[in-house]
C-alpha cells in the first residue's frame, strides 16, 4: 500500500459520491491489501474484506451482509470474488484502479 491517509480519504469520498450510499465492490490483488483497504475505509464507510483466508462460514455471512445492505463496501481479492452474483452494485473499482488510488 502506499500513498497514505489522504488517498484513503479521497477514495472514501469517491465511493460515497459515486455509490450514493449503495453497494460498492473494490478489488485488490492480495489478501493483505483487502484487509488494509477495508480497515482504512471503515473509519468513514462500512466495509468488509473477502479473501481466501476467510472461512466458508464467514464468507457466507459477509456476502449475505453485503447483499442485505448491512455494509456498503465489499473489498475482495479478485480470486475470492469470482462467481459472485450480487444484484444492484452501484460501483466497481477494479484492482488496477484501487492500486493506483491507494
Amino acid at each position: 500500500m502506499g500513498a497514505g491517509v489522504n488517498n484513503f480519504s479521497y477514495c472514501s469520498f469517491v465511493f460515497q459520491v459515486y455509490a450514493k450510499g449503495g453497494k460498492t465492490i473494490v478489488f485488490t490483488q492480495t489478501k493483505k491489501d483487502a484487509d488494509e483497504v477495508s480497515l482504512s475505509l471503515t473509519n468513514s464507510i462500512t466495509s468488509e474484506a473477502l479473501h481466501g483466508d476467510i472461512s466458508q462460514h464467514q464468507r457466507e455471512r459477509t456476502l449475505n451482509g453485503f447483499r442485505q445492505g448491512k455494509f456498503t463496501v465489499l473489498v475482495a481479492t479478485d480470486v475470492a470474488a469470482r462467481g459472485l452474483d450480487i444484484p444492484n452494485v452501484d460501483l466497481v473499482s477494479p484492482k488496477d484502479a484501487s492500486q493506483s488510488a491507494f
